[in-house]
């Protein structure tokens, strides 16, 4: 995964769609914006306050896991920032 050259085929594309949207929806999280990319997901979501970001963020990465068959193809990591009404001071 380092080499950032990961290449995903149509079926894993949709399966990450699809979990993405099914977690957001079942969570009750606002989905705004996702974009795949080789070795990251990008989203921009609204999550409950008393949610933490790295509880949100490993629930969304662990869910890609088991929608790849358990496969690792991201990185292992995760980056959070706010937007809106929020400054970073909001993120703990």
């Amino acid at each position: 995964m380092q080499d950032r050259d990961m290449h995903l085929v149509h079926g894993e594309l949709s399966a990450i769609r699809d979990m993405i949207c099914g977690a957001a929806k079942s969570k009750r999280h606002l989905l705004s914006r996702a974009a795949i990319l080789p070795d990251h997901v990008h989203l921009a979501l609204g999550c409950h306050l008393d949610e933490s970001p790295e509880v949100v963020a490993h629930s969304y990465m662990n869910n890609l896991c088991f929608a790849l068959g358990m496969t690792p193809v991201f990185q292992y990591s995760y980056w959070v920032g706010t937007f809106g009404e929020y400054d970073l001071g909001a993120v703990k």
